[in-house]
């Protein structure tokens, strides 16, 4: 005589349950903002991930910086600074373009959103390909190709001008602090919607 195994479902459905559940609740966790510490980027006040570690600017232009850890598996380091110009420094639209343009066209990926913070409104500038990093000082226009790198450049509009944060290094790696990028000026992500790009 053959057993049913219609008494098994309901235990299978349960199992399938508890699953989605577990991997919601770890995604959620992914979400979360990070334990931060408070900071100072010339006036302006700012949250930074514990886990990031304070730099010597390599330059006057650069308000602050810090080493992020990189994602288990990625040889190199992230990097995130903050610039601020006195209130110069270019509109959007021109900064769009010249941050695109540091990375290379072929495989490249850009997503642009724009967002609200207590501080402002801003816009991420998230470009993903064969990064053209520069190295040593500015005047020098020297750049390292970086394959499989990701940047992320915002222009927050706030009082005083525009503050112009960066976050670049592996992919993977800056996808890991994407919610640590927003905790420096106070992102919300339930604010952000995509616009199109219009570049090549």
């Amino acid at each position: 005589m053959r057993r049913s195994l219609l008494p098994g479902v309901p235990l299978l459905g349960l199992l399938c349950t508890a699953l989605l559940a577990a991997t919601a609740v770890q995604s959620r966790a992914d979400d979360k903002a990070p334990a931060t510490k408070p900071a100072k980027a010339g006036d302006l006040e700012i949250a930074v991930p514990e886990g990031w570690k304070k730099k010597q600017p390599k330059s006057q232009m650069r308000l602050v910086e810090y080493e992020v850890p990189a994602k288990e598996g990625d040889k190199s380091t992230g990097e995130f600074v903050i610039f601020h110009f006195g209130g110069q420094g270019g509109g959007l639209e021109e900064n769009i373009t010249r941050w695109v343009g540091q990375t290379e066209p072929e495989g490249r990926k850009v997503k642009l959103t724009t967002g609200k913070s207590p501080k402002g409104e801003y816009t991420l500038v998230d470009v993903s390909g064969t990064y053209k990093k520069s190295i040593g000082p500015p005047i020098q226009q020297k750049t390292q190709r970086m394959e499989g790198w990701r940047v992320i450049n915002v222009y927050l509009n706030c009082p005083g001008g525009p503050y112009f944060f960066k976050i670049d290094g592996p992919a993977k790696t800056v996808e890991q602090e994407l919610a640590g990028l927003r905790a420096t000026f106070g992102g919300d992500p339930k604010t952000e919607k995509e616009r199109p790009y219009d570049g090549k």
